[in-house]
């Protein structure tokens, strides 16, 4: 029932983008993030609001760049032998 609630609260502000859909669906159910690409004006900011506010989950978006590094993500990595 959750889900298929949360699929109406989707469908109702966003027409079509089904495979994104499905996919955030799928990260929620696996309890890992999303990454999503794509050209401007898509939907994607407002489909990862959507999600959130329904869920009652903290939502943080990063502007990605050309220059965009893995560290700015995800910090600077450590490798000890």
């Amino acid at each position: 029932p959750g889900l298929t609630k949360l699929r109406h609260t989707m469908d109702d502000h966003v027409i079509g983008h089904d495979d994104i859909k499905e996919a955030m669906m799928l990260s929620l159910l696996a309890r890992e993030h999303c990454y999503l690409e794509g050209q401007p004006g898509v939907a994607k900011t407002m489909l990862s609001e959507i999600v959130s506010i329904s869920t009652d989950l903290r939502y943080w978006f990063y502007q990605m760049h050309r220059d965009t590094r893995i560290s700015e993500l995800v910090g600077e990595s450590v490798i000890m032998r």
